[in-house]
């Protein structure tokens, strides 16, 4: 009896393990180079803030390679300023970034002085206003390549209720770009998690279900 609720408690704390370790990357389907993230204030505060953004952001090369995806990742080291990798080596990418705050948001973005670096804003489904500031690092963007695909329709994107806007640009030198981003509304600054996968919350209820089903015996015994 002993030896199987040891076994249940290792299953549970694998299946936390897990998710735990989730929180440095964080994957969306059934595109595979789509990632989902929910957002909350680094510093809580008190009520009546604006409402916390879900995002959904890609960075793929043009034309896109064969799936499955070599390798992209979002990191999460730092919540306040994830980084998205993808390790294919191109001239030119795209760029996929939604956000959802309550429902979808829409965007304004400006014409940017450094497609490098640049910010531009989001306004939600409530009026909360949103800022968002991006960094591509790893290569130089030509000057002029630089284009925002919003409004015209986008591929099916991979998340409902999401506003989009995309971006499309050219290296000056094929090379594998960062894209590192930050989520602001007024002086709250979001950090984010991943939405954890079905399986890993599937994994910790059939361990939790194990664990009380064993002790409903015990204790009837």
């Amino acid at each position: 009896m002993l030896s199987i609720r040891f076994k249940l408690l290792g299953l549970l704390a694998a299946a936390t393990l897990a998710m735990t370790a989730a929180s440095a990357s964080a994957r969306l389907g059934p595109v595979p180079s789509y990632y989902q993230l929910l957002g909350s204030p680094l510093v809580a505060g008190d009520g009546g803030g604006p409402v916390n953004p879900g995002v959904d952001v890609s960075l793929n090369p043009q034309p896109l390679p064969p799936f499955p995806d070599p390798g992209a990742n979002v990191d999460l080291t730092n919540p306040g300023d994830p980084v998205y990798t993808n390790p294919a080596v191109a001239s030119s990418y795209q760029i996929d970034f939604g956000m959802n705050a309550g429902g979808a948001v829409s965007f304004v973005v400006p014409t940017p002085g450094d497609p490098n670096n640049f910010s531009f804003t989001g306004t939600g489904l409530g009026g909360d206003p949103y800022t968002i500031a991006f960094h591509i690092g790893g290569g130089v963007i030509s000057p002029g390549s630089f284009v925002e695909l919003n409004p015209q329709p986008l591929p099916p994107f991979p998340a409902p209720n999401f506003g989009v806007v995309g971006f499309d640009f050219s290296l000056e030198a094929a090379a594998d770009p960062t894209l590192s981003f930050q989520v602001s509304s007024g002086s709250t600054d979001f950090g984010f998690t991943p939405i954890p996968e079905p399986a890993s919350f599937a994994l910790t209820g059939v361990a939790m279900f194990g664990l009380l089903s064993r002790r409903r015996r015990s204790s009837n015994a």
